[in-house]
């Protein structure tokens, strides 16, 4: 069956032309064309471990924003969850990039976050949590405890070596443990078990960055909400600051998003502070999303988009010994 006879149940007119986009994701992408319109179909990867629904999430998140006048993000058309297929408006565009990254794109990034993050309480009443959320400052140590945990857990044996699982019980184990005793030896002001209020929270994308942004001209379209959800304002920004996709970008622009951040988004007085609290936590939670190749679960994503998944692998443990070695963004100030 081509691509288009297995796509035109879900249009009313008649589809002139599909095509299947290559991408690193770990969905299936494809493009239909007709007469009215171009458009993208989004087949969501279903194997997950906790149930999160990836296309469920990402289907409502999109459609909330586009009905509260966000339009820096593709138009929902349909979800057919029998099929677990979003469509939405093809973007024109391409991705960045870190060299292609310029002034201009910190600056829209950080305004259509702070967008996302200015939502009021009844907004933000519409969203769960997001997946993995850190609502108190004793949930950062849980994060990186419970990913530690489940990696050890899930290993494959049968595609990563010996040396991976050295690496992952010494090497990342002995830091976690080190991480976790400056956490509640310096807390400091912060009760470390105090939740964020809801007004406190904030509506977060989940995966943000530039990889997940088209740029055709002046014109950026935000992508990937599959992990959309409440979430503390701070572990977006540092999660933003610390991506695998943003690690290459310069610390002037990186610094930028963050004055234009806080220039569009009342943050609160302790923001600065919490930000230090976590820099580390959060370096160590990258190590650790890097080290996901080496657990079963993970690899049948990979699988399921790529097929032969060695070299990936080989690349990723390599990003995870040298983050491990750099896990501070805010370098002058933290001594861990």
């Amino acid at each position: 069956m081509s691509l288009e006879e297995r796509f035109q149940k879900f249009f009313p007119e008649k589809i002139l032309q599909a095509a299947e986009i290559m991408h690193k994701g770990n969905n299936q992408l494809c493009t239909a064309e007709t007469r009215k319109a171009k458009y993208l179909l989004k087949k969501y990867s279903t194997v997950q471990a906790d149930g999160w629904n990836r296309g469920e999430t990402e289907f409502r998140a999109i459609s909330h924003f586009w009905r509260r006048g966000i339009k820096e993000i593709p138009q929902p058309i349909g979800f057919y969850a029998e099929e677990n297929t979003g469509i939405y408006s093809f973007e024109n565009g391409k991705v960045l990039a870190p060299e292609e990254v310029d002034e201009m794109h910190i600056e829209k990034a950080a305004r259509f976050i702070a967008k996302l993050h200015g939502f009021g309480v009844e907004d933000k009443k519409a969203f769960p949590k997001e997946r993995t959320p850190c609502l108190r400052i004793i949930d950062y140590v849980a994060l990186i405890e419970k990913r530690l945990e489940t990696l050890s857990r899930d290993f494959d044996y049968s595609k990563c070596s010996k040396r991976a699982r050295n690496f992952l019980d010494k090497d990342i184990a002995d830091k976690v443990r080190e991480l976790k005793g400056y956490i509640l030896g310096n807390g400091g002001r912060f009760d470390l078990e105090k939740e964020l209020t809801l007004g406190e929270q904030v509506i977060t994308p989940g995966d943000f960055g530039f990889h997940n942004m088209l740029a055709d001209n002046e014109k950026c379209v935000f992508l990937d909400f599959e992990y959309c959800g409440r979430d503390d304002p701070v572990k977006q920004i540092l999660d933003f600051l610390h991506h695998d996709q943003t690690r290459t970008i310069s610390k002037s622009l990186k610094n930028l998003f963050v004055e234009t951040y806080r220039a569009n988004m009342q943050v609160s007085e302790d923001f600065d502070a919490r930000m230090r609290l976590v820099d580390s936590l959060i370096g160590m939670n990258w190590t650790l999303i890097y080290m996901n190749v080496v657990s079963k679960n993970y690899l049948q994503h990979l699988q399921f988009a790529h097929g032969e998944i060695g070299a990936v692998i080989d690349e990723r443990i390599k990003k995870a010994e040298e983050k491990l070695k750099n896990l501070k963004y805010f370098q002058e100030i933290l001594t861990i």
